[in-house]
């Protein structure tokens, strides 16, 4: 939650990426795909990589079907 506060108060940050890429993409949660659309921006290469049948951090909350 912290991260989430820090990246909302300083929005600038979208302008500092032009690339993201982002490895085993299968165990992000919600709230990581929300923090990645936000610092995305819109003329940002965000390339992902993972495999669904990897997916280990259900208990975590990951959701695969982001993928």
């Amino acid at each position: 939650m912290v991260t989430l506060y820090l990246v909302k108060r300083h929005i600038i940050i979208e302008s500092i990426f032009y690339e993201i890429y982002v490895d085993e993409y299968q165990d992000n949660n919600n709230l990581q795909e929300y923090i990645l659309n936000l610092i995305r921006g819109e003329d940002v290469y965000f390339f992902r990589v993972g495999d669904v049948k990897q997916a280990i951090y259900g208990f975590r909350g990951s959701n695969p079907d982001l993928f």
